[in-house]
Parts: C-alpha cells; sequence; structure tokens
C-alpha cells in the first residue's frame, strides 16, 4: 500500500476508508478480486443505481481496473416554531440546544434560533432520538415548559414539530384585597366603608439579591374594593424567580392580624411571586388582614334663629367616659394621649381613634346648659360628680361600622316671632306703631333676644317686626306709640313661648305671627250748598276745625297747625264734638261767594254759634256741633246763603204811575267793607 510516507506492506485484506483522508494505492498480484463494501456508517445509505455491495475484478499487469461504490448520505432535519402563550404572535431569539439524551447533558448537538417569523431548522442530523430544549426566551419572555421535547428523525426526511413551542411573557399581575378580622367574621374593606382610611397605606417592593427590599411601586389606595398591578415581571434578568411583597402603613387604631408577617420596623407585609400567573391570563390574588379599634368623628355645629342653616363650633370640649360594673360610677377613658377630654379643632372636628370595641362608652359634652338643645336626641342621662348630664351613648357592633360619625348639634332654645300692624277696617298693614316686649320679671327684649332693664321700643314697619325670642315663657307686647291717626290700642298681646322647644329643623322658621288691630280715627265730609241745595261749581270752600270749651272756641292743632278740611274731601281726626269756621273765599274783586256767616250771623244762627276764639277778641261764627262718631266715615252738610241778589227798577211818568217810561240811564254803585 503506497501512502504519502511510502510503501507499506498490508497485513489484512480489509481496508477502511476516512472521510476526509486521501485514499491510499493497493498495489496487488495479477488476478482475479472480490470487493466487499462492509458496514456502512449510518448517515449513509447504498445508492440505488449502484449494482451491489460486492464486485469482482481481473487485475493485469500494467493496467489499473477502476472499482466504485457509490453511497447516499441518510440524514435528516429538524423543524419548529416559536409563538407566544396566546399563540398569536410569532417569536423571535429564542435560543434551542439539540441533545441526543433525555437528561440534556455534554455538549448539544446542534443550537438554533428562532428567525424573525419564529421558526428555526437545524438540518444534517443523523436519523435517531433526539431531545430539543430551550436554553433561552427571547427578551420578555420567560421558558413556557423546562421539560425537553423528545424528537425522532428519520433519514432523508424533516421533522417538523406538529404544535407551537410557546413562550409566557414574563409579567402578570397581582390583585391586593384587604380584610378586616372583628368578632370572628372576614369583612373586605372597599369604599363603602373603612378605603378611605387606607389612602395611599400600600406600596410594592421587590426583593434584592442582597436579601434587602426596594419601593418599586406605591403609593397605593384602595380603589374599586382593591388595588390591581400589572405587568410586574416574574423572572429577572438572570432567569431567577422574582420576589415581592406589598409592605402597609396602618392608620391610627388598625392592627396587623394574628399570623400577618412584620417587619423589624413594625410594618406588615405580605411576600409572593408570580410564577404560577404565567400564562394564565389571571392575577395573583394577594391578601392582606388587620384588626381594628373603633373610632369616632365628631362634628359640632351651632344652631340659632340667626344662624338656622348651623356654624362649626372650635374649642368646644368632650369628656368620654365608661361604666365601671352595671351600676358603677362613670370614668373617663383615656383617649388622643388626653386624660378622656379633647376639644374641636378650628373646623370643628374632634376624631377620637383607637378605642377597644368591646365595652359601651359614654361622649359628653362639657358645659351643658337649658339655653341650647343637643342634638340627635337619642342619647341618655348619666350621672357625673352628682349632676345629670346628657351622654351619647356609643357601641361598635358592625364590622362595617366601627368608623362612628357623630353630627353633634347644640340648638338655641329661641323662636322667631313676628308682629304686624293692621287697619281695623281694611286689614291692611300699617307701619309707624311702637311696642314694648317684657317678660314676667319686667325685663325689655330687644328683636335679637338680648335683655334689658331698661325700655326698650320697637317700631312696626309695614312689612313687620321679627323678634328673636328664647323659649319657655311668655311676654308681653304693649303699644306705646299709636300710629298716626289712629285710636291706641289698650289691650296687651302676649306672646307664649311656654313650650315652644326647638329642633335644628325649625330653628329659622316662623313660630307665630301676631297681628295687633288699630281702629283708624273717624272721617269727618263735609257737603257744601249754597241756597239749600244748589253746589258750587269752581270753588273750593275750606273750614278751621275747633273743639269748644266752656264758652270758648279752641282750635284743633295737628302737629302744631290748626287743622282744616275742604269741601268734598274727608279728613281723619277723633271721635268728638267739633265746629266749623268757615274761610269765605273771594272773587278778583274781593267780592265774596256767599254771603260770609262772620257778617250775617243771624242768616245762619240754625246752623251754629256765634262766639270767640281762644286768646281773640272778634266774634267768629261757627257751624256746629258737628258730632263726629267711632265709625268710618261721618258726614255733615253745610248751607251757605248766596251773596248776590236781583235789583228791579221800574221808571213811571209822575203824574201817571201807570205810565212806564223808557230809555232813562242809571249807574249802580255798591259799597263793601266801606270802600265804594
Amino acid at each position: 500500500m503506497k501512502t504519502g510516507g511510502g510503501y507499506i506492506k498490508q497485513e489484512s485484506n480489509t481496508i477502511t476508508l476516512t472521510a476526509g483522508e486521501l485514499f491510499p494505492t493497493y498495489y496487488l498480484e495479477p488476478g482475479t478480486y472480490t470487493i466487499t463494501e462492509g458496514e456502512m456508517a449510518n448517515t449513509t445509505l447504498i445508492d440505488p443505481a449502484d449494482d451491489g455491495r460486492s464486485k469482482t475484478v481481473t487485475l493485469v499487469i500494467g493496467e489499473n481496473a477502476p472499482v466504485s461504490f457509490i453511497n447516499k448520505e441518510a440524514l435528516g432535519g429538524l423543524t419548529f416554531k416559536k409563538v407566544d402563550s396566546l399563540d398569536v404572535e410569532a417569536l423571535s431569539g429564542a435560543v434551542f440546544a439539540l441533545y441526543n439524551n433525555k437528561e440534556c447533558t455534554g455538549d448539544p448537538v446542534a443550537t438554533a434560533t428562532t428567525g424573525s417569523d419564529g421558526t428555526a431548522t437545524i438540518g444534517r442530523l443523523v436519523p435517531g432520538t433526539y431531545y430539543l430544549k430551550e436554553t433561552k426566551a427571547p427578551e420578555g419572555y420567560v421558558i413556557a415548559n423546562d421539560e425537553p421535547i423528545e424528537v425522532v428523525i428519520e433519514a432523508n426526511e424533516v421533522t417538523k414539530l406538529e404544535n407551537a413551542i410557546k413562550n409566557h411573557p414574563n409579567s402578570a399581575s397581582v390583585t391586593l384585597t384587604k380584610y378586616l378580622d372583628w368578632n370572628d367574621e372576614k369583612t373586605q374593606i372597599t369604599s363603602s366603608n373603612y378605603a378611605k382610611e387606607f389612602n395611599g397605606a400600600f406600596t410594592l417592593q421587590k426583593k434584592k439579591a442582597d436579601g434587602t427590599w426596594e419601593t418599586i411601586g406605591g403609593p397605593y389606595s384602595i380603589l374599586n374594593d382593591s388595588i390591581l398591578v400589572e405587568d410586574l415581571p416574574v423572572y429577572d434578568e438572570n432567569n431567577e424567580l422574582t420576589k415581592y411583597r406589598f409592605a402597609e402603613k396602618l392608620p391610627e387604631g388598625w392592627y396587623p392580624a394574628p399570623g400577618t408577617l412584620v417587619d423589624n420596623d413594625g410594618t406588615p407585609y405580605v411576600e409572593f411571586d408570580l410564577a404560577d400567573q404565567l400564562g394564565t391570563g389571571t392575577a395573583k390574588a394577594v391578601e392582606m388582614r388587620n384588626t381594628r379599634n373603633g373610632s369616632i368623628d365628631i362634628t359640632k355645629y351651632v344652631y340659632t334663629a340667626g344662624k338656622p342653616e348651623g356654624e362649626l363650633q372650635s374649642d368646644v370640649s368632650f369628656q368620654l367616659y365608661v361604666q365601671s360594673g352595671q351600676d358603677g360610677e362613670y370614668q373617663l377613658y383615656p383617649f388622643n394621649d388626653t386624660v378622656g377630654k379633647d376639644s374641636t379643632d378650628e373646623n370643628g372636628h374632634l376624631t377620637i381613634t383607637d378605642l377597644p370595641t368591646d365595652r359601651t362608652y359614654y361622649l359628653v359634652e362639657d358645659g351643658q346648659s337649658g339655653e341650647y338643645a343637643i342634638e340627635p336626641n337619642n342619647g341618655t342621662w348619666i350621672t357625673i360628680n352628682e349632676q345629670k348630664v346628657y351622654a351619647f351613648e356609643i357601641n361598635f357592633q358592625d364590622a362595617n361600622d366601627l368608623s362612628l360619625e357623630l353630627e353633634v348639634r347644640n340648638v338655641k332654645q329661641e323662636r322667631k316671632v313676628t308682629l304686624y300692624k293692621t287697619d281695623a277696617y281694611t286689614e291692611e298693614p300699617i307701619g309707624g306703631a311702637v311696642v314694648t316686649v317684657e317678660d314676667a320679671d319686667g325685663k325689655f327684649y330687644n328683636v335679637d333676644g338680648m335683655t334689658s332693664e331698661t325700655e326698650v321700643r320697637h317700631s312696626i314697619p309695614e312689612t313687620g317686626l321679627t323678634l328673636t325670642l328664647p323659649v319657655g315663657q311668655a311676654y308681653k307686647v304693649t303699644e306705646v306709640q299709636t300710629p298716626a291717626n289712629y285710636v291706641q290700642e289698650t289691650k296687651t298681646v302676649t306672646i307664649d313661648l311656654t313650650d315652644a322647644a326647638v329642633g335644628s329643623d325649625k330653628i329659622g322658621d316662623i313660630y307665630k305671627t301676631y297681628t295687633i288691630t288699630n281702629t283708624p280715627y273717624p272721617k269727618l265730609f263735609v257737603t257744601k250748598t249754597v241756597d239749600n241745595g244748589t253746589a258750587p261749581t269752581g270753588v273750593t270752600y275750606e273750614f278751621e276745625v275747633y273743639t269748644k270749651e266752656g264758652n270758648e272756641f279752641k282750635p284743633y292743632q295737628l302737629n302744631g297747625t290748626t287743622l282744616t278740611l275742604k269741601s268734598g274731601t274727608a279728613i281723619q281726626l277723633p271721635a268728638g264734638t267739633y265746629y266749623l269756621h268757615e274761610i269765605v273765599p273771594t272773587d278778583a274783586n274781593g267780592i265774596p261767594s256767599v254771603l260770609d256767616p262772620d257778617k250775617f250771623p243771624e242768616k245762619y244762627m240754625g246752623q251754629g254759634k256765634v262766639g270767640t276764639a281762644a286768646g281773640k277778641t272778634e266774634s267768629k261764627f261757627f257751624f256746629g256741633p258737628v258730632e263726629v262718631e267711632q265709625k268710618e266715615v261721618n258726614e255733615k252738610t253745610i248751607n251757605n246763603l248766596s251773596n248776590t241778589g236781583t235789583l228791579t227798577l221800574t221808571k213811571e211818568d209822575s203824574q201817571d204811575d201807570s205810565k212806564k217810561l223808557e230809555g232813562a240811564t242809571f249807574k249802580l254803585e255798591a259799597t263793601v267793607d266801606g270802600k265804594t
């Protein structure tokens, strides 16, 4: 056998050909030989075009005898596809290794990485059984199945995995639900009970390689009855399972439930991972449980007639008591770092927290007095230091109602009343009356209910007078000044508020209205006639009003001026007996329109009297007496005699009086008040 290094002697009749090496040349004696192909590699098959595995050849000196054995390669292949867990998106970048042992140990036979269409192909595989294992998931995903996939490779065939290999996204969600453990019951904390107390109370933390925790989310509040955190990585960059925990800052009065994990600083937490959520599409359900003491949120209002909508009241002190035994004494119960007593803030609020729920409390407002009623009125009376006080009885009976809200209302015991003055005839309101309001002890009251030892007067306008008065007693209303042209009312009006206790819903209402009726002065209406029935036209007659005392006539004064009336117009004056002095009008020539009663009293004696006005010496004629009765209208008719007459002249013959003469001219002269 000739090789690259020279000639060597072939000791056996078996020739082994090694792929990739230069085939040696064999020298044989001339003759006939049979060459048989032995065992073939499992990667080859006899080509169907070949004529068998044994061949006969005759060698002749000086000649070469070629012999050919044709083999066909017998390899297989593998193709597979990578998709997400929803079988929607093809995934590139997934790395696989193919092993020839189930344990997937040693060097892999081949490796492959999926392309943009999610597929990968491994070719030129020796037929047999292999094991395909994913060694690296695409970015953002995790390996869905860690078990290798058994694959049988057939010669001259490409094996295609029927089912796509799936990856789960490397993210999952978690839902935190909060519960209250109270009286052996588990109550979910939602927006309908205590969720607002946990606003911003939760943080999400991730465990670091050194075992410490770092905050990666929050603060969270309970919205829609739970806390949902989405898209959390399940595994870290080293394909290690990530550990998470929710930590909470407990509000005052809340405590970890038994069995709750608590950090060194007292922070309750719950630890979890998301491995089981991969590919499920559901969120991890995590619970945190607390126990809770009770609390009372007090809001203090004061209601008065002047502020019926109520005002928040600051600096109001409340005390909290518990009773020692069924019939024992009431003792202060410490709260809010006090001995059992605290006050409302500038907004009228006081919150008492961290109260054990297994007992009954009694809340008492300091400074109680009969001037104010306390609402709500469903409390009880207890004895503190031998004094009866009103108390709110506080019990915690419902897991959903351990945070009690109490609106304490002080209602000032006062009522609004309105006084009106009306005309007795028309029933219309009138103004101008002045009254006083006093109680049985003689104290006078202002419109706001403040008292005075001296008289306080109130004017009643047409719209009425509204007063605010303390309840529990009666008041006397006295008219001290009557409206002009009205008779003074001598009767007193009683405002009875003896049983007029009031609540916050009625404090702003008018409790009662009282009407004081005044009778107006009667009216006097004078009708003027001339010559017993002829009504004057175009002339207004005026009369001065007088009264008579003895033989003297005195002018009736109104605001320092003698009252006058005009014919055809009514005036008001008190009922009584009056006399009217006529002021006779004159024309442009000074001629009186009627016969002046002062100058011709004898002509009018049937209608009045002659007399002297007070402080005067000349005599005047006064029509009357005119009786004005207490009724709406009194009517009086005064008749004047006309100051004009008719003169008839007849011219006669002096010798014969039967003979009348025409054409004579006469001049008529008149003398009035000495003037011609």
